[in-house]
Formats: structure tokens, sequence, C-alpha cells
């Protein structure tokens, strides 16, 4: 399956990129030691409030049947200066302000250098799925799980914003198991846990199509795999590792993910 990828053709005017690059230049940019380009961080609501409506037709429905809230309001700024590239990056699928970041948004503030286009890599890495050419205002939306590369601005200084696309845990459409599997595969083993009565209860509550789609495609041996593949300690940090905002249906619904990925990785 490929990943959510999109690109549009401009979020920003001309005016509004160079005022943004010359808050940024107020702001400072900052350079860390072991990376070779500079970032300044702006956290500003109203201003990824007004992206997110600018671009907000242009994204699916929901991510993996869980409701799209909108952007991260901590925007970051990237400069790169000439002869600086990155190679490689990925972006975690992580929570933050309560919500989980599962796509990106970068936004090119200029265009007056050459160089710089951004490659989005095969899942192998070894070839280019989509190569992005610098426009003043144009961005790219697409899914985490993808790597990325930045080119080498050569004769110029590249000015990009980077934020992130949010969902909540309230589930807008149906799952499909193995969907919610791959969303998840990433999470660490030891910060997901359940008990057999822990089932019971998630069950309970879950919706009644997701009852009958559950007893179709789950088996009699749920019970016996669960207990072969999860350690006592993680019933132990489970009150401690799960989100308290995360509501019955969606742990149900993690729990049967991770069912999956023990046994394909035992």
């Amino acid at each position: 399956m490929i990943p959510f990828f999109k690109e549009i053709d401009r979020i920003f005017n001309k005016e509004e990129c160079k005022l943004l690059i010359e808050r940024c230049e107020k702001n400072k940019f900052k350079k860390i030691d072991n990376l070779r380009f500079e970032y300044t961080n702006i956290k500003n609501k109203s201003l990824s409030d007004e992206i997110f409506k600018d671009i907000e037709t242009k994204l699916p429905n929901s991510f993996n049947g869980f409701k799209i809230v909108g952007l991260n309001p901590n925007l970051t700024f990237f400069k790169y200066d000439e002869n600086i590239s990155f190679e490689l990056e990925k972006i975690e699928k992580e929570y933050e302000n309560n919500y989980k970041n599962v796509m990106g948004l970068y936004i090119f503030l200029n265009n007056d250098f050459y160089g710089g286009q951004i490659d989005f890599l095969s899942d192998d890495t070894k070839s280019v799925r989509y190569s992005v050419e610098p426009v003043i205002g144009k961005g790219i939306i697409f899914d985490l799980d993808q790597h990325f590369s930045h080119n080498k601005v050569k004769d110029g200084t590249k000015y990009v914003l980077k934020t992130t696309i949010q969902i909540s845990d309230e589930i807008i459409e149906e799952i499909d198991p193995m969907s919610l599997f791959n969303m998840i595969k990433s999470t660490p083993k030891n910060n997901i846990s359940f008990s057999n009565n822990d089932i019971d209860y998630y069950h309970k509550y879950s919706k009644n199509s997701m009852n009958q789609n559950i007893n179709q495609n789950m088996n009699q041996n749920i019970n016996q795999n669960m207990n072969q593949n999860m350690n006592q300690n993680m019933n132990q940090n489970m009150n401690q590792n799960m989100n308290q905002n995360m509501n019955p249906m969606l742990q149900y619904q993690r729990m049967l993910a991770m069912q999956k990925y023990n046994k394909t990785n035992t």
C-alpha cells in the first residue's frame, strides 16, 4: 500500500512567505552541533488553524478510521544554507498535545536558490518515489511512515516550514484490523498491555459493527496466543503507558493489532 502523498500548489502567497522568513530571522535560528541546518520553533495556534482551513479539503476524511483534528500548533522553520543537505529523514508518529502526529506538512517559503528538492523514497529507500521541486508557498502532505531526504542547496538559502497533521482517538469510520495493525506496528511492545479480563471489558463497549467483525475475524485462540506473547510485566505497565483519554474501543482495537504484531515476531 502506497503511503498518502499530496502536493498543494499554493498555501501562502509570496508576501506571506516573506513575512514568515523575516519573523523567523528575528526569532533567531538555532543550530545543533551534529546537524548541518538551522531551525527555529514558533508556537502559533491561530496560524496553524488558518493553514488547516486551507488544506482540509485536500485531506482524506479520516486517517485509518480516526478523526483528523487539525495541525500541530508547534511550527518548526528550517534554514538550509548553500551546500547543506539532509539525507534519509523520517518523522516519528508521536503523541503531542494529547493528539497523535500521523502526517507531515512541508511548505516552501522561497525558491531563490538552486537545488534543494525533497525526495520521498520507496519502502526499501533504494529509489525515489516522488521528487518535489521548491516553489514559493507550495505544500507537501505525506504519511509519516515515509523516508525522505533534502537535496543539497546550491547558490542560495532554502527556508521551509514543517508541522504535522494530528488525529484524536475518536473513531468516525469502521477500521480494518490490518490497517490498524500497520498503523501501530512501530509502537514498542512494552507500551501496550492487556489482561484476559480487559478483553471482555473492551468487547462490551465496542460498537455493534465491530463486534460482528471481531467475531468473524478473530479465532478462538486469541486468549491462548495473548498469554503466550504478552509477558506479566506488561500488565503492570498498562495504566502508566496507555493514554487516559483513549476510549475503550480504541484500546480494544490496539490489543487486536498487537496480537497480530506479536504473532509475526515470534
